[in-house]
């Protein structure tokens, strides 16, 4: 069993465009219960299924920057502390978040197994999903990029599909070289690959080392790993520049740290920061090789893939 840490990384972006009404751009389905009877959101239950992990750490949280306070409020509701809640001010997919994210991991850890998860699913099978996960920590702590395949009962058109090398055998739990990432097919493809016993849902979830995937990016995608290093250097230079600012105004103004006006002043400081750091943001985000997602190289995202009964 691995000793490395843990860090889930819990990915909460969404437009609230399904489940709509209940759903709503500024409360999309991820902070909802889905009925009277659970305890839990979404995305409460997505930290709370991989709590018992062994080592496993607090989670890093990639979010849209108006939902902020509601991820910070139900990680407290669940006396969760995040490592980082990571904020987008729009959204550019999955590559660029799980760059920044496994950037901030390895302030945490030397090279820690990262374990990415969408905020959004429901797993009725929690315990099998455990076992899945920790069968992939023995892949990724090879420097294998792990996903997570589900076993299609239906064509359906509206998820991607992995293509692996060899059928899966439902009756075991297994990995499988990947062959292949198909986007959303027709449905007569979907019929096609229903049938066939080497594809698999694409379930978004995946497991690797942060170093791994940093270096996969640089062999693959470039473009994004040099713009997201670039950003993550200039939150290091905020985070820097803040604390010397509330420093000069204590020593200039000798107002003790818990004075109302040093609160107010510190806020308003704050606020001037975060908006000129945000603008910067826009801007490096706004250049078009800045794309989103990683290329249709099946090495690039995935060496091993498992599949959930």
């Amino acid at each position: 069993m691995s000793n490395k840490p843990v860090i889930p990384i819990i990915l909460c972006g969404g437009s609230g465009s399904r489940l709509w009404p209940l759903s709503r751009k500024s409360f999309p389905k991820q902070y909802l219960k889905l009925n009277s009877s659970e305890r839990y959101s979404l995305l409460q239950n997505t930290y709370e299924r991989v709590s018992k992990i062994n080592n496993i750490k607090s989670p890093i949280l990639i979010c849209n920057e108006e939902h902020r306070f509601i991820v910070a409020e139900q990680m407290r509701e669940i006396n969760i502390k995040p490592n980082r809640i990571i904020l987008e001010p729009f959204g550019r997919n999955t590559a660029p978040a799980i760059t920044l994210a496994a950037k901030v991991a390895l302030e945490i850890d030397d090279d820690p197994l990262l374990l990415v998860l969408s905020s959004d699913h429901e797993i009725k099978k929690n315990n099998q999903f455990i076992k899945v996960v920790k069968e992939g920590i023995d892949f990724a702590e090879k420097n294998h990029l792990v996903t997570f395949g589900v076993v299609p009962h239906s064509p359906e058109t509206g998820y991607g599909y992995i293509k692996s090398e060899n059928p899966f055998d439902i009756s075991k739990l297994s990995g499988n070289k990947i062959s292949e990432f198909i986007e959303k097919p027709s449905y007569e493809k979907a019929c096609k690959f229903f049938k066939d016993k080497r594809y698999t849902w694409n379930s978004g979830m995946f497991l690797f080392k942060a170093k791994t995937i940093l270096n996969e990016l640089d062999k693959y995608c470039p473009e994004i790993l040099e713009f997201c290093s670039l950003l993550y250097e200039l939150q290091l230079q905020f985070q820097q520049s803040q604390f010397q600012l509330y420093y000069h105004l204590l020593k200039v103004s000798n107002i003790q740290q818990d004075d109302k006006t040093f609160l107010r002043l510190s806020l308003l400081i704050e606020q001037l920061m975060l908006s000129r750091a945000h603008q910067i943001e826009k801007n490096l985000l706004r250049l078009n090789c800045l794309k989103g997602r990683l290329p249709k190289n099946s090495h690039c995202f995935s060496r091993k893939i498992f599949h959930l009964k």
